[in-house]
């Protein structure tokens, strides 16, 4: 997935972020990253592999409604989340789309 985060714009959010990020600003990325992970692996566990396939907008925006609360409590913002592609070790997905093919 594509994600574009950013700090909050209340004062809350901007002291959150300096408290946490401050020095670091390149920790905004991997804290971002490791909390879409956790998201994106919680909704799947929740969904079948056809739901996620078929409705992409879906389950992008229960990923990001999920990531929503950790990302807030260090005052960051997800500005947009888009699921860019889809995969699985193996054959798994070829094998999905094979009767139809």
């Amino acid at each position: 997935g594509v994600a574009i985060v950013k700090v909050g714009g209340s004062e809350d959010s901007i002291r959150a972020a300096a408290q946490r990020f401050l020095m670091q600003q390149d920790g905004i990325v991997g804290f971002t990253q490791e909390v879409l992970s956790g998201a994106l692996r919680a909704i799947v566990g929740r969904m079948s592999v056809e739901d996620v396939i078929r409705d992409r907008a879906a389950f992008a925006g229960q990923v990001a409604e999920e990531a929503e609360a950790s990302l807030s409590g260090q005052g960051l913002v997800l500005d947009a989340f888009q699921i860019q592609d889809i995969t699985t070790e193996g054959s798994y997905l070829e094998d999905l789309g094979r009767p139809e093919a």
